[in-house]
């Protein structure tokens, strides 16, 4: 099994960018398509995440992710996103995502959404996904207020969370996300957008059980998926190693993903 721990699935992505995007006249068939795309690749289920829900109504856009994801459920597992300054409207949001709609996690881009993680909001959120027993996944590696440190200091805080570096701190960052995974343990790291020197360092100081296989798709196209395999196989080394990474961790944080 392959899991793919970071894709985007949006109506808006179906009108620029993506798999057989001319093809897909409706976000319904897009959301087909996009899901036909990774499977060919050998992806067997994908945790898709939300844009428009980034800039704001993330009710609306979590809704659409939903519904979007159920074209293709046995493949596509979707994550909502909340934002720490909508206060108490935030954790409610959180909470009926999953317990309603069945959403896995959550996925938070602190740079894009324009706060900090150390924002007074953070706080119930992280809780609330305590209580849910759901994942936190951060975009990571771009600062202001998405350095990997910045990130983890919330896994500091709250050691029963389970967060996600989901770039693994990108080029520039990632020995300090390797540094944050080392110092947490409720820390994995996510291989979207990583080099090969940090996912190799990350296996070094934390070993597989803390990485999993992720691609950014669509955004990076149908050779990023592959290219993102290959420098998890080649990073990996051993088979044993390479499973971990692709499905295992993902598995270990949400078993949901068996069936």
């Amino acid at each position: 099994m392959i899991i793919d721990a970071h894709t985007h699935l949006s109506e808006g992505l179906a009108q620029i960018t993506g798999p057989r995007a001319r093809e897909a006249a409706t976000p319904a068939s897009y959301a087909r398509a996009f899901a036909a795309r990774l499977t060919a690749l050998g992806v067997d289920r994908a945790l898709v995440f939300t844009v428009e829900g980034l800039y704001g109504d993330c009710s609306r856009h979590n809704d659409e992710l939903h519904r979007l994801s159920q074209e293709a459920p046995d493949v596509l597992r979707p994550f909502c996103t909340v934002n720490p300054r909508d206060g108490d409207a935030a954790v409610e949001e959180l909470r009926r995502c999953v317990e309603e709609l069945g959403m896995l996690g959550v996925k938070f881009h602190p740079w894009l959404q324009a706060f900090p993680p150390v924002h007074a909001g953070m706080a119930a959120i992280v809780e609330e996904t305590i209580r849910l027993r759901v994942p936190m996944l951060f975009h990571d590696g771009t600062p202001p207020y998405s350095a990997p440190l910045q990130v983890a200091d919330l896994a500091r805080r709250f050691p029963e969370a389970v967060i996600i570096l989901g770039h693994s701190g990108l080029h520039d960052m990632w020995i300090e996300a390797v540094r944050a995974a080392e110092r947490y343990q409720n820390v994995c790291l996510c291989t979207a957008g990583a080099t090969l020197q940090g996912v190799r360092q990350a296996l070094l100081a934390v070993g597989p059980g803390r990485v999993m296989f992720g691609t950014d798709f669509p955004m990076l196209d149908d050779a990023g998926v592959i290219l993102h395999r290959r420098l998890v196989e080649e990073a990996a080394g051993t088979e044993e190693a390479r499973r971990q990474v692709l499905s295992g961790t993902a598995l270990q944080v949400l078993p949901q993903l068996r069936a």
